[in-house]
Formats: structure tokens, sequence, C-alpha cells
């Protein structure tokens, strides 16, 4: 019995420190992929700020910078499908020298609201979490957005009448929602219901959410490559 345990033991601990090796090495995977070539930075990370709305509510927002300190410019990314996903992506930007500012949608995962309503609004908050950067000390006035599916919609929302946007890179998405949604003038049923499905169950815990996000983190910092 004590073999058993003890062997059991020794799989749980190789289990988590092949665990540690790959969250660390992902980002290096990923540029190595991208060809986009070695860090420059250490990052340092923020988790979850909260951002203030011009009606009350605050959204969870992840900062990546890099170390040294200093004005950057500033990738953002608003999406409803749990920002920890793409954190590896928030290392790379800022190991390169931007900042990478990546939100949860007005109710989804960590920020406040009482229910998701899609589309409705984006761009409110996405603009006020623009102007929000724009004080930021660390904002050298330069703004990027990228992001596909919704969070490439989310892009398109913030492109108006937006004076610090200078690129912006969606993907799988479209400006014309009509477009997308009423394919042909008929009512798209199978991509609006899976969607819409898919959405309203996302805030179940999962064995893929939690490999891909982990769970909720307390505001802090972290540092690290």
């Amino acid at each position: 019995m004590k073999t058993y345990k003890k062997q059991n033991l020794l799989l749980v601990a190789s289990v988590v420190i092949w665990a540690v090796v790959l969250a660390s090495s992902c980002s290096r995977i990923l540029a190595k992929v991208l060809e986009i070539g070695p860090p420059e930075n250490r990052v340092i990370v923020e988790k979850n700020v909260m951002v203030p709305m011009r009606d009350g509510i605050h959204l969870a927002t992840d900062i990546y910078r890099p170390k040294p300190a200093g004005k950057y410019p500033v990738v953002l990314c608003r999406l409803p499908y749990n920002k920890n996903i793409i954190g590896e992506f928030g290392r790379l930007f800022a190991q390169r020298g931007y900042i990478f500012v990546v939100q949860d949608c007005r109710a989804t995962y960590h920020s406040e609201g009482d229910v998701f309503i899609p589309f409705v609004y984006e761009e409110r908050d996405g603009m006020d979490t623009v102007k929000w950067i724009a004080r930021q000390k660390w904002f050298d006035g330069n703004l990027g957005a990228w992001g596909g599916s919704y969070f490439g919609y989310t892009q398109w929302a913030i492109a108006v009448d937006n004076p610090y946007l200078k690129c912006f890179y969606p993907l799988i998405t479209s400006p014309n929602l009509y477009q997308l949604i009423f394919t042909g003038g008929a009512f798209h049923y199978r991509l609006s219901t899976g969607w819409s499905s898919g959405v309203g169950k996302q805030h179940k815990e999962s064995a893929a959410s939690a490999l891909l996000g982990g769970r909720i983190k307390e505001p802090g910092k972290e540092e690290g490559f």
C-alpha cells in the first residue's frame, strides 16, 4: 500500500512539473511557430484590474507590460470567452515592446454585469476602456487592436472616431452583422443558435477551460518572461 501511494505521489509530482514546464514554454513555442524572434523584455502581469465604465460597472482587465517601466504602444483585446485563454499572446507582445491589455466583456467571467447581451455594449464599453488606457502613464498614445471572431467585432466597435487607434487586425468576423447572421437574406440558424448556446454555457467550468485558462486569480502582479 505504501509503495502504491508513493508511486501515485511521484506520478502527480511528475504531472505538475511537466505542466509548469509546458506553461513556461508556451510563449516560446508560439514565438518559434510565428517566427517573431527571441524575447527582448521581462514581463510584468497585472491580473483583474477593474476598469470603470460610465454606468458604474467594472470590467476585469489583465495588463501585460514590458520591464523596464516606460511608455509603450498598447494592443487591446476585448472578448467574452475568458481573457485567460490568450494570456500567452499577451506575453509575446510584452516581451517585444508592447503593452497587451485584454478584457472580459461585460457580464462574462471576471467582469461585472447582470447578463451578457451580445454586441449591445461593445462600442460604449470599448471606448470607455480606450479612454481609461489613454489616462495611464504607461501609454505612449499609439493604440492597436487584435483578435478574431467576437473579439474581431469588438475592434470594429472602437474603430470610428478613435484618435488613438493606429491599426487593428480583425479575423474571422464582419463589421456587417446583418450579412453575417442573415446570410443571403436567410437566418443563419446553425451559426446563431450554436454560438449562443456555447456562450450561454461557457461559465460552467470544464476540463478544457481549466486547461486553457486556469481558475480565477485575485488582483495582483506577476513577473517573468
